[in-house]
């Protein structure tokens, strides 16, 4: 009996210990619980997010104004804006294309990515996010003012059908969408035909793939020189190899002219402000 009173004290004690510590650990399994909730709510919210958020592929309409350091502004799609601007503009409407074609700027699409339907950003892109840096080897310069045309130029019946979808006809008169002015059969021999080309001295016209006003200086020993008057900031266009080459006039002297094949953006940080307007995504 002395061995069981004495013994009993302990197990009182012990079991007073035992609930003490369960205190804790009961606090520690529902901070646990806790954490592991406020993960779970966390995680759906991402995803909801990001289902409503722009990704690669989806197709968007934003509407954007695009601005200089100086803070002219270069192109908008908003009309108010653009006119206020002075924008040399026809049309203004939201833009819209799909994220990751390649179709716009790197800078603007990764603006884009992770916006969801209404909301507005403002980005700094800098040159190697936009057009890239200016280059010198870009500008084609002393380019000549007086060009040689022969009057009178030959091909085959061949190249004359392809070129006019007819046979040739002897002193007929004909024209071409890409030739400014007329043209006449002058002859035609075995399987040649001669055409001559139907210009006057100190007629005007506009060569092909220029914005200027040009005339016809001169003619003689079957030769026609024309003289053309570009301006500064006249744009021109001309086929390459690679295809069509555009640029702009950026010097012009008395015999010659330079012409600038940059990007009008090339070498500038642009700043654009974008609202999202709508998310179209593929299923």
């Amino acid at each position: 009996m002395l061995f069981l009173m004495v013994k009993k004290p302990n197990e009182e004690t012990k079991n007073k210990t035992d609930s003490k510590k369960s205190v804790p650990n009961r606090y520690f399994i529902l901070g646990v619980i806790g954490l592991i909730i406020v993960l779970v709510i966390i995680f759906f919210s991402i995803e909801m997010l990001s289902k409503n958020s722009v990704k690669t592929g989806d197709i968007v309409q934003v509407d954007y104004v695009g601005y200089l350091e100086d803070g002219k502004i270069f192109d908008t799609s908003i009309k108010e804006i653009g006119e206020k601007g002075l924008l040399n503009k026809e049309a203004y409407s939201p833009l819209e294309f799909q994220v990751g074609k390649g179709n716009m700027i790197p800078g603007f699409e990764k603006a884009i990515v992770g916006l969801q339907n209404g909301e507005k950003t403002k980005v700094e892109i800098l040159p190697e996010e936009a057009y890239g840096a200016y280059r010198e080897d870009l500008v084609l310069r002393d380019n000549k003012r007086e060009l040689e045309l022969k009057k009178d130029m030959n091909v085959t019946k061949e190249t004359y059908k392809n070129l006019f979808e007819k046979d040739p006809v002897l002193n007929d008169v004909i024209e071409m969408e890409s030739v400014p002015w007329k043209l006449k059969v002058k002859r035609i021999l075995n399987n040649e035909v001669f055409i001559e080309n139907l210009l006057s001295k100190n007629e005007k016209i506009t060569i092909p793939g220029t914005t200027w006003e040009s005339y016809v200086k001169d003619i003689k020993n079957g030769v026609i020189l024309i003289r053309q008057n570009p301006q500064i900031e006249n744009s021109v266009a001309f086929p390459t190899s690679s295809g069509f080459v555009r640029g702009e006039v950026n010097n012009v002297k008395e015999d010659t002219y330079d012409i600038d094949t940059n990007h009008p953006l090339a070498g500038k940080k642009l700043i654009f402000e974008i609202t999202l307007l709508n998310i179209k995504r593929e299923n």
